[in-house]
């Protein structure tokens, strides 16, 4: 699973997607729309998301972030858009 950013209308969106596979093939679908981009940022509801799911994240260095949070700070516009690209994913 992953968050990704669907621009329509002129807004963006922040949505939950799994990829899977149906008939050999890997398909993506859309699990949850979690709303506006510019509406999650001014209430601070993306970094509140971003910071509690990296608490339910176990392994033996805390410290250092998982390879799953490495890889989602290179690729992914919203730890910029969230503010948590110096932090926690």
């Amino acid at each position: 699973m992953f968050l990704r950013i669907k621009r329509t209308q002129g807004y963006a969106y922040v949505q939950l997607v799994e990829n899977r596979w149906q008939e050999g093939r890997s398909r993506q679908r859309v699990l949850a729309t979690l709303g506006r981009l510019d509406q999650l940022q001014e209430s601070g509801s993306l970094a509140a998301l971003l910071e509690s799911g990296s608490r339910l994240v176990e392994g033996p260095d805390r410290q250092r972030p998982p390879a799953w949070c490495q890889r989602f700070r290179a690729r992914s516009q919203l730890a910029q858009f969230a503010g948590v690209s110096g932090g926690r994913c």
